[in-house]
């Protein structure tokens, strides 16, 4: 039986893909291209890469009837080849860290903040906000250079985000615009 992680990875896999017709190599290929891009899979590549495989090792249903079921299969077996075609995979800039992580980021100084819309830092990033408790949603990031970066949503409305972090303001300002092209304004 899959975890819960898992199955909601091999779900969000299969959401793009019309299990009722046949899969084609091009849906494959489709998926596999957003897999890599990171635009609409914001998990880490071989997450997904190691869900498809758990999935096809496992006897669980993967759809409601057996068609769709047989097909939702076939359309794993070709992602994992158009997966495995697009390697070595390229090394993401940041990836998301878990919403516990805010507990430590509270009490890290904030380092600036963005004149921006949390839905304009989403869509740079493509990374969603999550509720952190009844008036304030956030993001933290962790970059490839190292640093792990919280952003806080304003509570009033219009545009603001705090940005937090443990590590040296001036270089984790710097390597956040380069990774992101996120300017934050020191502060």
């Amino acid at each position: 039986m899959l975890d819960v992680d898992t199955r909601g990875l091999v779900n969000q896999l299969t959401y793009g893909v019309n299990l009722d017709e046949p899969v084609t190599e091009a849906d494959a290929q489709r998926v596999a291209g957003h897999v890599v891009g990171q635009r609409v899979y914001s998990s880490p590549i071989s997450s997904y890469y190691r869900a498809a495989e758990a999935a096809l090792q496992d006897s669980e249903a993967l759809a409601s009837n057996p068609d769709a079921d047989r097909r939702a299969h076939d359309f794993l077996r070709r992602l994992l080849r158009a997966l495995d075609e697009r390697r070595p995979w390229a090394e993401l800039p940041y990836e998301e860290v878990g919403p516990a992580a805010w507990s430590k980021l509270m009490a890290a100084p904030v380092i600036g903040s963005l004149d921006l819309l949390p839905t304009d830092v989403r869509d740079r990033v493509s990374r969603s906000f999550t509720r952190l408790d009844d008036s304030r949603r956030g993001l933290i990031l962790r970059l490839q250079t190292g640093q792990t970066v919280g952003f806080l949503a304003s509570t009033s409305p219009g545009p603001g985000v705090e940005v937090r972090s443990a590590d040296d303001s001036e270089q984790t300002r710097a390597d956040l615009h380069e990774l992101t092209g996120l300017d934050v304004i020191p502060g």
